[in-house]
């Protein structure tokens, strides 16, 4: 799981694509965020990479997988169920 962590990373920080399955957070950097009103459990934060913590945020996706499996989406899951490579798109 680690390997596929870091692959979503990369060689270089993207702050709007989720640290964990490498598809776009959605993220508003604002109080008016989707994540704002959102509970996020202390074991998902373990997942993240050091590098991304406090950097990028985790998408709706992972979060809401985390809730109901204990794990967050793997980047592969992620691109079979939007139907695309999982990457945000002009990347």
């Amino acid at each position: 799981m680690r390997e596929a962590i870091n692959e979503a990373i990369g060689e270089t920080l993207n702050e709007a694509v989720c640290p964990l399955c490498g598809g776009v957070n959605a993220c508003a950097g604002s109080r008016a965020c989707w994540c704002a009103g959102e509970a996020f459990p202390e074991g998902l934060f373990a997942f993240v990479p050091p590098e991304a913590r406090g950097r990028a945020c985790i998408c709706r996706f992972c979060l809401e997988s985390y809730k109901e499996t204990g794990h967050p989406l793997r980047k592969e899951t992620r691109a079979k169920e939007s139907g695309s490579s999982g990457e945000p798109s002009g990347a």
